[in-house]
């Protein structure tokens, strides 16, 4: 058996077999480009390159498997802050240039941001105050890829009546696409939570961090009892007699331990436990941990799941992670997905490697190529121009705080104050 050894560039360690090195891949303490000594072939080669490592990665099978039917993909956070929309912008880029058909989706209708991460700024043609005008879907600057954007400054739309929720519904699931990926809003709204459990795969974005940490589980706490116990803005089940005189089924669930409930409701109403656990059991959401800097955080992951198991009695699914990058952040200022920005950064790398395993269905070999082809797709793309409605040649106001030292008047681009555009030009416009 052939045995090989690992430089990890202060001291080599090893030998290893074949499966040895399987299993260091799998737990993220080997990278497929990392060089290893293969003792039969005398040289040093990537990991990717050795033949009964790329026969034992082949043979795995995926988190997820690539979906014939459309798939819907909500993206939720506990906490905001945590880079859930530049991640929904993100995994929505790297479907689309792998050849999906993708709608992304702005859900967060308290504070719509995501259309500004393509650069398109301002309010769209079609608004009119409206929350979702009529045919809103907008062409962002890649050719798979459209958003259905909501309205910004709407009074009232973080709570839009029934009415408006189900049209939303209606826009998302009749929707022509592969992939729809849904950017919902911080918190637990009863939008949000309406679609964190009832979505195919609802994923929970989350930093390493102690209080984004303890939202998340607040999230699938409270996503678990709309799913299980009812719904907010329905009357709850009476559980007088089975858990207690006055005691509401959703008051109690939030102070006690779900497993704890459903060993009371065994005694007391096994058909109702029965419904209970069969519930639970159907609903896996998965952790996304973000901006992750080391190993020692990505324990965090861990962690979150015991605590979901032993007090929620739910399976929190492990996703992945995503590096910290601090070209992030020069991404967003740049109106562009990071994918895009800077394919070759830790942060695309990491995700391009999740998108291609968890949402494409392929196996850690099969992915590892995916993920080069998907950030080389990327930076193709990324060479193209930010979308029309940034580019603007209007002057926003003669009262603009820029205008002796405005970018238009020297002749470049962009405009400092160029996302407020349509605000002056509304607000001029109609005096």
């Amino acid at each position: 058996m052939d045995r090989f050894f690992v430089s990890s560039g202060k001291r080599t360690q090893g030998p290893f077999t074949a499966e040895d090195l399987r299993r260091l891949v799998e737990n993220g303490e080997l990278a497929l480009t990392d060089s290893v000594w293969s003792a039969e072939g005398d040289r040093w080669v990537e990991v990717a390159e050795l033949e009964p490592v790329r026969k034992l990665l082949s043979e795995e099978k995926p988190s997820f498997e690539q979906a014939e039917a459309k798939r819907i993909i909500a993206f939720a956070s506990g906490k905001g802050g945590v880079g859930k929309t530049v991640l929904s912008a993100s995994v929505a880029t790297a479907l689309a240039v792998m050849g999906r058909r993708v709608l992304l989706v702005d859900g967060d209708l308290g504070g719509p941001d995501l259309h500004v991460q393509f650069g398109l700024l301002g309010r769209s043609e079609e608004g009119n105050g409206k929350l979702w005008p009529e045919n809103a879907f907008t062409q962002t600057p890649l050719a798979n890829l459209r958003l259905l954007r909501a309205e910004p400054g709407v009074l009232g739309a973080a709570h839009p009546p029934a009415s408006q929720r189900l049209r939303f519904l209606r826009a998302i699931y009749s929707a022509d696409a592969d992939d729809v990926i849904l950017d919902l809003g911080a918190g637990t709204s009863y939008l949000v939570l309406d679609l964190f459990v009832s979505v195919d795969v609802p994923v929970l974005v989350a930093t390493p961090d102690p209080m984004s940490l303890q939202e998340a589980f607040n999230l699938v706490k409270l996503g678990l009892i709309w799913k299980v116990i009812g719904r907010g803005d329905r009357p709850s089940e009476h559980w007088e007699g089975v858990l207690g005189k006055g005691m509401d089924g959703r008051g109690l669930a939030l102070r006690t331990p779900i497993p704890e409930l459903i060993s009371r409701l065994e005694r007391e109403r096994p058909e109702l436990a029965a419904k209970w656990k069969g519930a639970i059991a159907a609903w896996r959401p998965q952790l996304l941990l973000n901006m992750v800097r080391n190993g020692e955080e990505r324990k965090e992951a861990g962690a979150l799941q015991i605590a979901c198991k032993d007090l929620l009695g739910v399976e929190l699914g492990y996703l992945g992670h995503v590096d910290w990058d601090p070209s992030v952040r020069e991404a967003v200022n740049q109106y562009r997905p990071f994918l895009l920005y800077n394919p070759e950064g830790p942060a695309a790398r990491s995700l391009a490697k999740l998108v291609a395993v968890r949402f494409l269905g392929k196996g850690q070999l099969q992915g590892f190529f995916a993920g080069r082809r998907m950030r080389k797709a990327a930076a193709e793309a990324g060479r193209g121009p930010v979308a029309a409605e940034a580019r603007s040649e209007v002057i926003c106001s003669y009262r603009c705080s820029y205008w002796g030292d405005c970018e238009f008047q020297r002749g470049g681009e962009p405009c400092p104050v160029r996302q407020f555009e349509a605000v002056f030009r509304t607000a001029f416009t109609s005096s």
